[in-house]
């Protein structure tokens, strides 16, 4: 499983000379940024198969996220977020994350406890450190434990992951961003496959009005998958709390994390 990552403080490391790449570090930082907030976000998988999600904000932490499947019969799924807080916070129904957070020097550690209908479902540590982040999952689906490592080297955004950890079926897998040397907006993201890089999205940045949007492409034609994640920027945005229903989860919203990828994929 991939990871969310949390206020990920590789920031001021980050020296490649592309707009694309300085943005992207944004995109990993999903409960909370000094300069912008994630709004919303669009996806798009073959064509047909579409949802978004609307991130509700309360003094500057992810407080909810409304995941709209858009399909005919299905009402919006609301997930809730409560921060440093015990399993009494839950309501039970629906999707809710408790965060904890503990703050050591320059290291932030985070736990993450994903709940459906009041049951736990995965849980997540990640430690944050300058330049490096860390995190160890372990999912009740797949009876597994996922260690991946997010971090920054010269002018490349790392990210590897071992899949079936401290197990006989241990699954490595890397990915990396690099700048596009021909556009100032624009990332290339390859993965390694059988020791060999090959370019698996292309990622775009643009300027909006009230900040900007950063999409992923990946594939092409009727395989294609599009993400599109919705920045603006924090003046005035203490608090978008906003009280929504929670409805039952669909479907589809199980097999995706928070940024639109596959869930257990590898």
């Amino acid at each position: 499983m991939r990871i969310i990552l949390f206020c990920i403080m590789l920031w001021a490391n980050f020296v490649t000379a592309n707009t694309c790449s300085e943005m992207l570090i944004k995109n990993t930082t999903t409960f909370s940024n000094d300069d912008f907030y994630r709004d919303s976000s669009y996806f798009l998988d073959r064509g047909d198969n579409a949802w978004t999600h609307k991130y509700y904000w309360s003094e500057g932490k992810l407080d909810s996220m409304v995941y709209d499947p858009m399909e005919d019969g299905e009402s919006p799924n609301v997930f809730y977020f409560y921060w440093n807080t015990d399993k009494s916070s839950l309501k039970g129904v629906g999707a809710e994350q408790i965060i904890t957070s503990l703050i050591s020097g320059d290291t932030v550690i985070y736990k993450q406890e994903y709940y459906t209908a009041g049951e736990l479902e995965d849980s997540v540590t990640t430690k944050i450190t300058k330049g490096r982040t860390s995190s160890l999952a372990y999912s009740m689906g797949t009876k597994e434990w996922t260690l991946t490592e997010t971090y920054l080297s010269n002018d490349t955004l790392y990210h590897k992951a071992i899949y079936g950890y401290n197990s006989d079926d241990e699954r490595p897998h890397t990915e990396f961003v690099v700048a596009d040397p021909e556009s100032d907006t624009k990332c290339l993201e390859y993965e390694i496959t059988e020791g060999t890089p090959r370019i698996v999205e292309t990622i775009d940045y643009a300027e909006t009005e009230k900040g900007f949007v950063l999409s992923y492409l990946q594939g092409s034609g009727e395989n294609a998958y599009l993400r599109k994640f919705f920045f603006i920027k924090t003046e005035g945005t203490t608090s978008l709390r906003k009280t929504l229903k929670p409805v039952k989860i669909s479907p589809k919203a199980r097999y995706f994390d928070l940024l639109g990828r596959y869930k257990f994929s590898k």
